[in-house]
């Protein structure tokens, strides 16, 4: 069963481990940038416990008196993949920008992230925007929202 609680400091190493085995490497956040994320800037983190390990985790974004949250960075490890993890860390995001007064919630995807667009579709997320070169040159993204 899957438990999923509000990232702590200790969480750090979990997390990147996560990212490591999820994004490419100019994806992906330094232990820096990661801690900003989760503890200092305007937002949330959050991880998904499996067994005693980060299956994994969130990072939710609010932008002051904005009533739009961002979906920020979702990430599952490999040997949590295809077990409802996304989809229950994608439906406790929506929740909680619920609960801080959002009425809709945005992301973005690269183009050639199928299992991704597939998820956030059967979840009821549209496609709004073509991001060209948005991860880096030649390589495009999608900006995919959801009205809560």
């Amino acid at each position: 069963m899957v438990t999923i609680r509000m990232a702590k400091k200790e969480d750090i190493s979990g997390i990147l481990a996560v990212e490591r085995e999820s994004f490419e490497e100019y994806l992906r956040y330094s232990p820096a940038e990661m801690r900003y994320l989760l503890f200092e800037a305007n937002s949330e983190g959050w991880v998904a416990e499996m067994d005693g390990k980060i299956a994994g985790y969130y990072i939710l974004l609010f932008r002051k008196n904005a009533r739009v949250a961002r979906l920020y960075s979702i990430a599952v490890a490999e040997e949590w993949r295809g077990k409802g993890i996304g989809r229950a860390l994608l439906q406790h995001a929506e929740k909680r920008a619920i609960e801080r007064g959002c009425s809709a919630m945005h992301l973005e995807v690269k183009t050639t992230n199928c299992s991704a667009i597939d998820l956030y579709t059967k979840n009821g997320y549209s496609q709004v925007e073509i991001l060209p070169d948005y991860y880096k040159k030649g390589v495009h993204g999608i900006r995919m929202e959801k009205r809560l």
